[in-house]
């Protein structure tokens, strides 16, 4: 899937604008039988730079990287 955000102020003052950005997300699962499931989930698949947020000039958090979540849901009984 995207997740596409648009030019955004990243000060009270409206004065540091961070840009937008488009990110793309990927998961691919696998089910044992109808209640056990793994999932690997891409994030960022294209590794893309950009801003995630910002409350001043100095507090500016850039985005993570690709990264890689594998998760299970289900039951051991």
């Amino acid at each position: 899937g995207a997740f596409v955000a648009s030019d955004r102020w990243g000060d009270l003052n409206n004065t540091l604008n961070i840009g937008g950005y488009t990110r793309y997300d990927a998961s691919v699962w696998y089910r044992f039988d109808p209640r056990n499931r793994v999932t690997l989930t891409i994030k960022n698949l294209t590794n893309d730079e950009y801003m995630e947020s910002a409350t001043s000039l100095v507090q500016i958090a850039p985005a993570a990287g690709r990264s890689f979540v594998i998760s299970y849901s289900g039951s051991f009984r």
